[in-house]
């Protein structure tokens, strides 16, 4: 157990990800009341990291956006709300993204070169913001933290 473990840590400060987590909706809709939230552990309050969301998507869903609101707890207790509006298509209508058949996959930057202030524990709970409720279309959302990447 303690070998597995020692390798999960080296492969994440490898491939310099903080986090990678997704959840999957209610395949019912997503309720305005229903929120998704990632708790992540920060230790290091130096190095810039960049911050993703995930979203799947069904090409049935209906809007070529997706309106959310992150609301961010900070160790000490703060919080903090920010409004995001997610292109999952483009002008035309074509779908972004990855992904074959009825399912596309964008991972889109919402922050470059994030500073945490401090360390310990951060939780980023998102709810749509769509005016349709239940939100039929969107099928997972996640995040991905990562280190930001040295320009060449």
């Amino acid at each position: 157990m303690t070998l597995l473990m020692v390798i999960v840590c080296l492969s994440s400060c490898i491939s310099g990800k903080i986090a990678n987590e997704n959840e999957v909706i209610n395949p019912a809709g997503w309720s305005i009341a229903d929120s998704i939230a990632f708790t992540v552990m920060v230790e290091d309050t130096v190095q810039a990291v960049d911050f993703y969301v995930n979203i799947r998507n069904k090409t049935s869903y209906r809007y070529s956006n997706l309106i959310l609101f992150l609301d961010t707890r900070f160790p000490d207790g703060r919080t903090s709300r920010d409004t995001l509006e997610c292109f999952l298509a483009r002008p035309d209508g074509e779908w972004t993204g990855s992904g074959i058949g009825n399912r596309k996959q964008n991972t889109l930057l919402l922050k470059r070169n994030v500073i945490f202030p401090a360390s310990g524990s951060y939780t980023f709970v998102f709810r749509q913001a769509m005016r349709d409720n239940p939100l039929m279309g969107i099928s997972d959302l996640g995040i991905t933290i990562q280190n930001t990447e040295a320009p060449e």
